[in-house]
This record gives C-alpha cells, structure tokens and sequence, in this order.
C-alpha cells in the first residue's frame, strides 16, 4: 500500500501538472522566453546564418529579407525597397509585441506595428500624414450644398429686381456666398488630393504592409512553439522526476520485505507478531 498511495499522489500531481499546461501552455514562460529566444528560433528554424546577438538589428533585417523571398519578391532591389521602411520604424523589440498575447491584443498591436510603418512610408514619400477630419469634410460639403442652393436663390430674386441699390445689395450677398462656397469646396478638394497621394504612396509599399503583417503572425508562431518545446521539456522533467520517486519507493518496499522476512526467522512466533505489524515498527523507528 505505501507504494501504491504515493504512485497515486504522484500520477495526480502529473495529471493536474499536465491539465494546468493544456490550459495555459505559456504559463511561467514569459520571463524566460525574450526578444533573443524569439529571433534566435526564427532565424535557426529558417537556417538562417547568423552572428552575435539573434535580436540585433543586422540580424532582423536578415529574417525580414528571409520573409520578403517567401512572399514572393526576389530581385534584391526591390527586396531592399520593401524591407527598409520596416527596419526604420521598427526596433527588433517592436516586432516582438505580438508575442505573448491574447488574440484581441494580437490584431490591436499588429494594426500598431502597420501604423508606425506607415507614417515611415509617409515621411518617406514625403506625402503628408495630416488627414482631413470626417466630421470637417462633412461638414465642408454640407456648406457647398447649402451655399449653392443660396446663391441660385439669390440670383433668382436679384433678377426681379429693378432698384439700383436693391441689385448693388444682392451681388455684395452673392459675393459673400461665394467666397464661402469657395472656402468650403477648396476643404473638400485639398481632402480629396491629399487621400489620393496617400493611397498612392501606400500601394507603392504593398508588399512592405503585407511583409509586416506575416511576420508579426510568424513572430506569435514562434512564441507558441518555444512555448510547446518548453512545456514538453517540463512535462518529460516531470515524469522522470515521478519514474526516479516511484523507484524510490520500490527500492524501500523492497528493504522492507527483506527485512520483515529475516525478523521472522529470528523471532519466536510466542513474541505475537501480526502481519504487518514489523512494517509499522520498521517505519516507526525511520526505516521507511
């Protein structure tokens, strides 16, 4: 029974070691997993040849160029083109954010790493970052609308006028209605030129946006299979750790028996011995 109960004791320390790591695999990782075991993962998984520290610059712009090949661009020009306003806006840290995370958190901090690329791109391209407001630009044509249905008003009364001083007064009211016209149209057209330089200068940089986005997925890939290797490595430690206890017992079982066994060949059965009861005194006097 002694060996019995503590396999018992062990199988379920196992079990709920086992279930706690089935539902939280990166649980107790965090500290251990870095920015380095992260790049150094993907960089060795990729056969990437590398020097010096895995999460250093030189080395992520390497993952980048491996990841922009894979996405389909080969000449090394445009290789070039595609990675360098990723390695400008990004430190190696950055594209670690969206390790360790829940899925919430994954999109809200890969939709961070696209905007901090984009107003690189922006910079570069020297396009402005400025965008006009929805509510402004609605409201600009909200104010053309509306002037345009003034002045056309206007121009009809005006025409039935026959006072000097009565027409005089309409054309300096139309003027004033033109020029906020003018105003408001102008809100509207510089919005409209200004959206238009953005998207052109960000389809330029398609490739970059999408090379971005894959390797902030790969980064959380590569967090999750540290974190599997890591939990099976745990896992094994456990279950040896079980295996060398459990013989542990066996091999003190074993004494045990030895040792009863001899006692009743030297003991008289008058001295009223029951099964059993040399064990207990055996495990009495520390034996166990």
């Amino acid at each position: 029974m002694l060996v019995t109960h503590q396999f018992l004791n062990q199988t379920r320390s196992l079990g709920s070691f086992l279930l706690e790591r089935l539902e939280d695999p990166t649980q107790g990782f965090e500290d251990t997993l870095g920015d380095a075991a992260i790049y150094r993962y993907l960089l060795e998984n990729r056969r990437i040849n590398f020097t010096g520290n895995a999460d250093s610059s030189e080395n992520m712009r390497l993952y980048l160029e491996y990841e922009a090949r894979v996405i389909g661009v080969k000449d090394e020009d445009e290789i070039d083109e595609v990675v360098q306003p990723i390695c400008s806006a990004l430190l190696t840290s950055d594209i670690c954010t969206t390790a360790n995370c829940s899925d919430e958190e994954f999109e809200q901090r890969l939709d961070s790493l696209v905007e901090k690329v984009t107003q690189q791109v922006l910079s570069d391209e020297k396009v402005s970052d400025s965008e006009v407001k929805g509510k402004v630009l609605k409201e600009a044509k909200e104010r053309v609308q509306q002037t345009t249905k003034e002045i056309k008003e206007v121009e009809r009364k005006k025409n039935k006028l026959t006072s000097e001083s009565d027409i005089d007064e309409a054309e300096d009211k139309l003027e004033k209605l033109q020029e906020e016209r003018d105003t408001a149209q102008s809100i509207i057209d510089e919005a409209k030129e200004a959206a238009a330089e953005r998207t052109e200068a960000l389809n330029k940089y398609k490739r970059t946006f999408q090379l971005v986005r894959r390797v902030g997925t790969q980064t959380a890939a590569a967090f999750r299979s540290e974190c599997d290797a890591k939990r099976v490595q745990d896992v094994l430690q456990e279950m040896s750790n079980m295996v060398n206890q459990s013989r542990q017992s066996v091999s003190t079982f074993g004494c045990l028996a030895n040792f009863e066994a001899i006692q009743r060949k030297k003991m008289p059965p008058a001295l009223g011995y029951g099964p059993g009861e040399l064990s207990i005194t055996y495990a009495a006097a520390g034996g166990a």
